[in-house]
C-alpha cells in the first residue's frame, strides 16, 4: 500500500499573533499518520484548497513550495521501496530530521595561510607578523589563488624568479639573501598545510627546490671603533632621538639583547642588588626568562645608560623610536664616529658576540646571546686583523 499525501492548514485550530497558522503535509500509511512542516504559514483567507488542481493557497509562489514538498517526500518512500523490496513504514522519514552532515570548507593555500597568519597575531611578534604578511601579499602578486594541488617544484621555482625579478625601490631586483628568507616563511606554511592533512609530506615542494644564498659579511665594531662612537657627542641642532638612539646600540652592545628586547625595556625589568642593577626579562623571541648583572658587564656600562633613562621616570626605558628609524640614525651616527662600515642595530649583536668571546669564552657567549645552537653564536664571531696581525707578530714560532 502507498502512502496518502494530503495537505492541512491550522491543525491545532489555533492563528499566531499575526493571525497566520501552519501548513503542513499530512502522510497517511496503514492507519498511521505523520506530520511534516513547510514553514509557510498563511491566514484562513489565504487559504483557498483545490487539491484536483493542485492549488491549496493564493499565493503561486508558495504553493509551489508545497508542491516541491510533497514530491521530495513522495520521491523518498519510492527510493525506501526500491532499496527494501517494496516495503515502507513511516519511521523511516526520520532520516530526513536528522541534521545533515557538514561539508568542509575547501581552502586554497592562500586562504590557509591568511587563516594562520590570523591564529598566529598573539603568538608573534609585529615586525614577524607584518614579514609574514609581505610574503602572503608577494604570492598573491604572482599567483592570486593557488590551490594545494598547485604547490608544485614548478610553482616554487616560477615564484623564485618572479621574486628575484621584481624591482624594489632602488630599481634593482631582490636579492638572494631576502629571496631565500621569503621562501623560508614559505616553507612554514607549506609545513603547517602538511600538519594539517591539506597536502602530503611527499609532495612538499621544498623536498626537491633549494633556494640560494650569498654569504655577507656581518659588519661589528673594533675596539677603536667602538670606543669613537662611545665618546661620540651631539650637538644642539641634532635630532633628540639621535642620542637615544646611539644610547640604545650602545646598551645592546653592551649586554647583546636584540632590538626587540631594548626596545621593550621597562622600570620593571631591572632590580637593584647588593651588587648593582640586574636585568631581569622574558625574551620576546624565545620567550624564555633571561637575568643579567649589568654591573658585571664592560666595567657596569650598561648599568650607566639603565640608570640615565631609569631617571627620567617613563613606563619605557626607550619610547619613541622604532627599528626603521632607529636603523636609519644608526647611518648617521656611524659618519659622526667617522666608522666606514654599514651599521644596523643587529650590528650591536655582533659585535658583542665578537668580544664576549675573547672575554669569556664561546659557551657563554652563546647562552648570553640565548641561542639553542652553537653553530648560530660562531656566525657572529669576527676577527680583527689588526689584532691578528699583532698577535702573529708577537707569536714565539721557535716553539
Amino acid at each position: 500500500m502507498q502512502a496518502e499525501y494530503k495537505v492541512v492548514f491550522n491543525r491545532k485550530k489555533k492563528l499566531n499573533s499575526k493571525g497566520k497558522a501552519l501548513v503542513q503535509i499530512e502522510v497517511y500509511l496503514e492507519g498511521n499518520r505523520k506530520y511534516f512542516s513547510t514553514d509557510i504559514y498563511v491566514t484562513p483567507q489565504e487559504w483557498k484548497p483545490s487539491p484536483l488542481k493542485a492549488k491549496y493557497i493564493t499565493d503561486a509562489y508558495k504553493n509551489k513550495l508545497i508542491l516541491d514538498k510533497i514530491q521530495e517526500l513522495m520521491n523518498f518512500e519510492q527510493k525506501c521501496r526500491f532499496n527494501n523490496n517494496g516495503k515502507f513504514l513511516l519511521s523511516e522519514f526520520d532520516i530526513l530530521s536528522q541534521p545533515k552532515p557538514v561539508k568542509p570548507i575547501v581552502l586554497t593555500f592562500t586562504e590557509f595561510y591568511a587563516q594562520q597568519l590570523e591564529i598566529e597575531k598573539k603568538n608573534i611578534l609585529p615586525v614577524t607578523l607584518r614579514q609574514q604578511k609581505t610574503n602572503l601579499d608577494l604570492l598573491k602578486e604572482y599567483c592570486p589563488v593557488i590551490a594545494f594541488e598547485d604547490l608544485t617544484y614548478a610553482l616554487i621555482e616560477g615564484y623564485d624568479q618572479f621574486l628575484k625579478s621584481r624591482k624594489g625601490r632602488d630599481g634593482n631586483g631582490m636579492k638572494l639573501n631576502s629571496v631565500d628568507k621569503r621562501h623560508r616563511q614559505m616553507k612554514k606554511y607549506i609545513a603547517l598545510a602538511i600538519n594539517h592533512g591539506h597536502l602530503p609530506y611527499d609532495q612538499n615542494p621544498y623536498l626537491k627546490f633549494k633556494s640560494k644564498k650569498e654569504s655577507v659579511n656581518k659588519a661589528w665594531l673594533s675596539n677603536q671603533e667602538w670606543e669613537r662612537l662611545e665618546n661620540l657627542t651631539f650637538d644642539s641642532q641634532s635630532t633628540p632621538l639621535i642620542e637615544l638612539v646611539k644610547d640604545m646600540f650602545l646598551f645592546s652592545t653592551y649586554t647583546g639583547l636584540r632590538y626587540s628586547d631594548v626596545h621593550n625595556l621597562k622600570k620593571e625589568s631591572f632590580q637593584n642588588t647588593e651588587e648593582g642593577l640586574e636585568l631581569v626579562i622574558t625574551a620576546m623571541k624565545t620567550n624564555k626568562p633571561f637575568r643579567l648583572p649589568l654591573s658585571h658587564l664592560f666595567d657596569g656600562k650598561p648599568q650607566e645608560i639603565a640608570n640615565k633613562y631609569l631617571k627620567r621616570n617613563k613606563d619605557r626605558l626607550f619610547h619613541g623610536i622604532t627599528n626603521p628609524k632607529a636603523n636609519k640614525l644608526i647611518k648617521e651616527i656611524a659618519k659622526l664616529a667617522k666608522i666606514n662600515k654599514y651599521l644596523t642595530f643587529h650590528t650591536s649583536r655582533h659585535t658583542f658576540a665578537t668580544h664576549m668571546v675573547h672575554k669569556v669564552g664561546l659557551l657563554y657567549a652563546q647562552s648570553l646571546l640565548q641561542h639553542g645552537d652553537i653553530k648560530t653564536t660562531s656566525g657572529y664571531l669576527h676577527v680583527d686583523l689588526k689584532e691578528m696581525f699583532e698577535q702573529l707578530k708577537s707569536t714565539d714560532w721557535k716553539k
